[in-house]
């Protein structure tokens, strides 16, 4: 409470002893790859920190708390814990939800905010550099194979290939990384991608093959001391840990002599790692490893048992009734169904291809594995034949690279659907594990006819949409400094913009459960109005989640998504791409009619690019049939200023008089606006903005000229939804009761 005394102080000098290593916040989930808003905030958690307020000279102390200091994507701070920060800080109050369906809580404390690192000073110390011998030895192992592995490789892959071996073989994983997986996961393969019993059970296997014939101690240890160099240099997560332990136990139990059950160790180690970190039985990840694992283990032989072989001698049907051949395929299955149910319950997302990509890239990803951790070895020893299983690791992730990016380009490969419930998802893991387990025939037939009716009846239901009683309704979103609004028609819904320069994840934390408030499972169209990442930022996360129509963009972002790929707009649409979702330019004159609802464009002019990106923004008014004559609805605006508000003036008899009028740029005023303003003349103005631009409000005065005007802002009201009845009549709700 101190603390947040400075809020309306403008700048205050921050002095504190880095407790921690910095680290770049990113709530985005991994399902979409790398989000616009990745990098944008670095934390810093401070301790001891003491606050001064630059007019008065008060000083507060507190024991801890966080500064954010907002930097480019990958650069680094140069921090190191123990260090003295001192800096120039804003201090940004707790913050109440506003927004339907999402949960009402406030930040335990108030944040502390550098705009730049240039605003930072440090004081060097030594003591946080201070390490142990035994973390000095595994870093230096690391490296020592990484390098192997590199150098061994160098001579036959890209850049991005060696980056993907080193990600699936040492779990060494990059900036780019999660742009590069992302085929991985459209395909249903992502499995592969993780350092997990598949990497770990070929770096067990080479020493046991080598060790063949010698008695069971030898083999036995050989194969723990190769493991646990292995584990070293390996970068430890838990499916990794999960696995080697698993590994390491059994190999124990087998030099002494024992037969363990496997599914008792894969069960002990997971108590054991819960007992760790109890949180982990709520990660996809950790779910989804336990029970891909125990049904390879369970399953596997009986679905060995449900292939028939094939008769005859030739030798295409000799390799189809291999063993190898029997167990890829059904791995392959068992992987694929067993984890489908925990999918779309988590990511909403399913992959018909992956069984057949799973059964097609094993044995290459079986070479490839092998030949890496074959050239690492070499390289310790003769550096100078290592390029032989340097060669055949990248010739073979070369085939990989090239059979999941076909896979992903086939048609049909992965469907957005609507997420089920845990209930639902345990329902249908058990009937899939009751169909292998049991040989009842009846009983089988029953149990698919009920995996059957449950798979219709969730994914072909009845239309979800709100059912309004005519009219339209928009909600527009309480996302700080930024903009969403949402337009809901019963016949169809969109969105106009999604993103926050403050609500960092304002995807999954705003704009989905808002959509989930209203029952809303997918989305017709989005309209980005401009380049600036306020107006998108959240927009990622809600393509992961939600099927989306059309993607509606301005040339200006286009444009700059070609001059700009690693920026917010070229990720933007590079995501928009990947996930084949269909996007049109669009400009002044063009009319998109959906129903009784017609959306019309009045700004940009084609062919004409503005300087200033806001005035490129998207101008979008919102009409509705009834009966024989067309209902003004709303106007949006996105961030136009005096050019474009002159421009779109020319519009003003297709403009009409609407009812509701979005404050362009976030109510911020220039010249023009009164008298943009005064010619539109709506009844309803809404603001979308976050509490620091309403120290300088200049919109009110405006609008407080006008009495039948009336004006909501996010910042005071939370989320504002109006609905237009067909009647005539508008009614509005907000989250908040606090008036301008």
């Amino acid at each position: 409470m101190d603390v947040a005394s400075f809020i309306d102080s403008g700048m205050v000098y921050v002095k504190g002893r880095v407790s921690k290593e910095p680290t770049v916040s990113s709530d985005t989930h991994e399902l979409i790859g790398t989000n616009p808003m990745q990098g944008v905030m670095n934390t810093i958690p401070l301790e001891c920190v003491t606050l001064t307020h630059p007019a008065t000279e008060e000083e507060i102390d507190c024991s801890r708390i966080d500064l954010k200091v907002s930097t480019l994507e990958g650069d680094p701070l140069g921090l190191v814990v123990g260090d003295t920060c001192h800096a120039r800080a804003r201090v940004l109050p707790s913050r109440r939800n506003t927004n339907p369906g999402c949960e009402d809580g406030f930040r335990n404390q108030p944040i502390l905010v550098a705009e730049h690192p240039s605003l930072l000073h440090v004081e060097r110390s030594n003591v946080g550099v201070r390490r142990n011998v035994v973390s000095e030895l595994c870093d230096a192992w690391r490296n020592v194979v990484s390098e192997s592995l590199m150098s061994s490789t160098i001579g036959f892959t890209d850049p991005d290939e060696r980056n993907l071996i080193k990600a699936i073989v040492l779990g060494d994983r990059n900036g780019d990384f999660m742009a590069l997986s992302q085929p991985y996961k459209r395909t249903g393969t992502a499995h592969y991608l993780a350092v997990s019993g598949f990497a770990i059970g070929v770096f067990s296997s080479l020493p046991a093959m080598l060790m063949r014939g010698r008695s069971r101690f030898l083999k036995g240890i050989t194969t723990l001391a190769f493991l646990s160099l292995g584990l070293l240099a390996i970068d430890l997560r838990s499916p990794a840990i999960r696995s080697g332990a698993v590994i390491v136990m059994a190999t124990f139990g087998f030099t002494v002599g024992r037969e363990w059950s496997r599914m008792g160790l894969l069960s002990l180690t997971s108590i054991i790692m819960l007992a760790v970190n109890p949180e982990d039985v709520l990660n996809p990840g950790f779910q989804l490893t336990f029970l891909v694992v125990s049904s390879l283990m369970v399953l596997t032989p009986r679905m060995l048992s449900f292939i028939p072989r094939t008769e005859g001698g030739g030798g295409m049907k000799k390799m189809i009734n291999s063993s190898f051949m029997r167990k890829s395929f059904s791995c392959g299955v068992i992987a694929w169904l067993t984890s489908t149910p925990l999918i779309i319950h988590h990511f909403g997302i399913v992959c018909p291809i992956g069984i057949l990509a799973s059964i097609f890239l094993m044995p290459f990803m079986s070479i490839m594995i092998t030949a890496s951790v074959v050239a690492i070895v070499t390289h310790l020893i003769t550096p100078s034949i290592s390029f032989i299983p340097g060669f055949i690791s990248g010739w073979s992730m070369k085939v990989i690279e090239n059979m999941v990016h076909f896979f992903d380009s086939i048609p049909g490969s992965f469907y957005l659907v609507p997420e089920w419930s845990f209930l639902m998802t345990m329902t249908i893991e058990l009937l899939i594990w009751r169909l292998f387990l049991h040989k009842n025939m009846i009983e089988r037939l029953l149990i698919i006819i009920l995996f059957t009716t449950a798979f219709v009846f969730h994914f072909f239901q009845a239309d979800s949409r709100v059912q309004l009683d005519g009219g339209v309704r928009i909600v527009t979103m309480d996302v700080g400094n930024g903009t969403c609004h949402l337009i809901m028609t019963g016949e169809s819904n969109f969105l106009f913009d999604g993103g926050s320069l403050e609500r960092r994840s304002c995807g999954r934390k705003i704009i989905l459960p808002v959509l989930d408030h209203y029952g809303i499972e997918e989305i017709d169209g989005v309209f980005i109005s401009h380049a600036n990442i306020d107006h998108f930022s959240g927009l990622p996360e809600v393509m992961e989640r939600v099927p989306i129509g059309t993607f509606f963009i301005g040339e200006s972002f286009i444009n700059r998504s070609t001059c700009h790929p690693r920026g917010p707009s070229g990720i933007m649409m590079k995501m928009i791409e990947e996930w084949r979702i269909p996007w049109k330019v669009v400009h002044k004159g063009m009319r998109f009619t959906y129903g009784r609802t017609i959306f019309e464009i009045h700004n940009p002019i084609p062919g004409d690019i503005n300087q200033k990106e806001n005035d490129n923004s998207l101008v979008v008014s919102l009409k509705r049939i009834n009966g024989d004559k067309i209902e003004h609805y709303s106007l949006f605006t996105g961030d136009i200023e005096d050019h474009s508000m002159r421009s779109i003036m020319d519009d003003l008899e297709l403009i009409g008089n609407p009812i509701l009028l979005e404050a362009p740029h976030h109510g911020s005023v220039r010249g023009y606006s009164p008298e943009f303003i005064d010619k539109i003349h709506p009844s309803i103005v809404i603001q979308s903005t976050g509490a620091m631009r309403m120290r300088r409000d200049g919109l009110s005065k405006i609008i407080r000229r006008h009495p039948d005007m009336k004006i909501y802002s996010t910042a005071s009201h939370g989320a504002i939804q109006i609905d237009f009845h067909d009647s005539g009549q508008v009614e509005v709700k907000t989250q908040s009761s606090d008036r301008l």
